[in-house]
């Protein structure tokens, strides 16, 4: 679990999905975002596929606050 001035996570990239309870996000997006996180980038934006394209769901991470936000309101952010 990390906050803004921590760095990415040595480990991977671990997403909190209930209080207290933190999971591994999949190495492809572990990948995308420590890349976009070394690059510099402030947000970055990935997409999980789901089986058919309209479960496909869009992520924003905003690398200044640590929180993952699903694009369709679904969800409350998630803290990363």
């Amino acid at each position: 679990p990390g906050n803004a001035e921590e760095t990415a996570p040595v480990q991977g990239w671990l997403l909190e999905t209930s209080p207290g309870t933190w999971e591994a996000l999949p190495e492809d997006v572990d990948a995308t975002l420590t890349e976009a996180y070394h690059g510099g980038e402030a947000v970055a934006l990935y997409t999980v596929r789901g089986s058919k394209p309209s479960e496909d769901v869009t992520y924003d991470v905003d690398f200044r606050q640590m929180l993952r936000t699903n694009r369709r309101g679904t969800q409350q952010p998630q803290q990363l």
